[in-house]
């Protein structure tokens, strides 16, 4: 009996939490989960694949893109514009957008995409360039650039930008770059000689 009553009084010395301390936890929760969303959002950034909007893609904000067929493209070409690519994609609709500089990119959309998506896709830019291969083959060999085999020409890309890759090649007055959300993708099209001049 004795044991009853000496938990029945230490039981009433136990007071509920306050409001000061219930607002105190909420307070130490919220912060936890606030310090959880930044870390993850961060480590999103850094293991992010491209598959969103990428600010290394080359085309120009506010750009004025327009749906081309390939017999377009060659077409312009033939009128002395000129304009790389990687030909004809099967399952593949076409967006011409030209710059008042003269830059030209091709960007290769899905046959269901939108002209004019914000989501990054294949892109191939042509930018006329006063000794585009000297240029190229300088900064081909700077601190932080990686070369990209092709032959007689030049490539690299920057190991901090490995979806953007540059082209030149002797007697061309162009550079040109590929950019594809997917590094690896960029790499293998300048590599294996896909990216050429439409004709």
């Amino acid at each position: 009996m004795q044991t009853k009553t000496e938990d029945a009084s230490s039981g009433s010395n136990l007071c509920p939490p306050s409001a000061a301390m219930i607002d105190g936890r909420r307070v130490r929760v919220g912060a936890v989960v606030a310090v959880a969303l930044v870390i993850g959002f961060v480590a999103w950034l850094v293991l992010h694949d491209g598959s969103s909007p990428s600010s290394t893609s080359p085309i120009p904000a506010g750009s004025k893109a327009l749906p081309i067929s390939p017999n377009g493209l060659h077409t312009l070409a033939s009128l002395g514009i000129p304009i790389y690519w990687v030909g004809r994609r099967a399952g593949s609709a076409y967006e011409l957008t030209k710059t008042p500089d003269n830059r030209v990119f091709i960007r290769y959309l899905p046959s269901i995409a939108d002209v004019g998506t914000h989501k990054p896709h294949l892109t191939i830019g042509t930018y006329p360039a006063r000794d585009a291969f000297a240029v190229a083959r300088r900064r081909a060999g700077l601190s932080g650039s990686v070369k990209v085999p092709v032959g007689r020409g030049v490539a690299y890309y920057r190991s901090d930008t490995p979806t953007n890759v540059f082209l030149a090649y002797p007697g061309v007055a162009d550079t040109v770059e590929v950019y594809d959300p997917s590094p690896g993708r960029a790499r293998d099209l300048v590599a294996s000689g896909q990216v050429v001049a439409a004709r």
